[in-house]
């Protein structure tokens, strides 16, 4: 009778700590937090912090480093896409060498995509003539001739991965309706400092 007693006793405890363990495997995974998606606003703060400490080549920026930025989705995908640039002076002209970054939204969060090549740009603009186009596609870009009047548009794109400076768009002359026009309906982008990271703080 002492042995059946005892092996009982074994049995109930075996039980115990089979119940005690399964318990805890339980709260486990009921404790366990789901892991959280990258932002956007992470990936391009990344990015613009990269950008400071010299991991990306402008190249035809001279030297120069300093940097602003917009944000702006190029390619209507839903998407914002990062648009930085150093800027300097020559003259009466202001000069940028845009690069543009991208995003993959994927089941971990965004993932970063950097656009290939990039373009100089130089007008008597502050903001270089870079232009939000109100059919959403790309960027316009709004060159100016001193002493003639003249300008013309050109549209820049992104295309399989690449940055495309497309052919003339667009030719008016100064202070004519078609220049009134086009100022109305496509505004300059509003350049901020890369010291400024408001701008990609908006960004979820």
């Amino acid at each position: 009778m002492a042995t059946a007693t005892t092996e009982s006793s074994n049995s109930t405890k075996n039980t115990s700590t089979s119940e005690n363990k399964t318990s805890s495997a339980t709260t486990e995974a009921t404790t366990e937090q789901p892991k959280q998606k990258i932002k956007l606003s992470e990936v391009y703060k990344k990015v613009l912090t990269d950008v400071e400490n010299g991991k990306y080549e402008f190249p035809d920026s001279q030297g120069n480093t300093d940097y602003y930025y917009f944000v702006r989705d190029m390619n209507k995908d839903g998407v914002k896409e990062l648009i930085v640039a150093p800027k300097w002076s020559v003259n009466e002209y202001t000069n940028y060498d845009i690069r543009v970054f991208s995003c993959i939204n994927s089941e971990e969060g965004y993932k970063l995509s950097v656009i290939s090549g990039h373009k100089w740009i130089s007008n008597l603009s502050t903001n270089g003539g870079v232009c939000i186009p109100s059919d959403g596609n790309g960027l316009l870009i709004h060159n100016f001739t001193k002493g003639t009047g003249q300008s013309d548009v050109h549209r820049m794109t992104i295309q399989n991965g690449k940055l495309v400076y497309g052919d003339t768009e667009q030719t008016f002359s100064m202070g004519d309706s078609e220049w009134d026009s086009f100022a109305q309906e496509n505004p300059e982008a509003t350049w901020t400092a890369i010291s400024d990271k408001s701008k990609i703080e908006e960004l979820q």
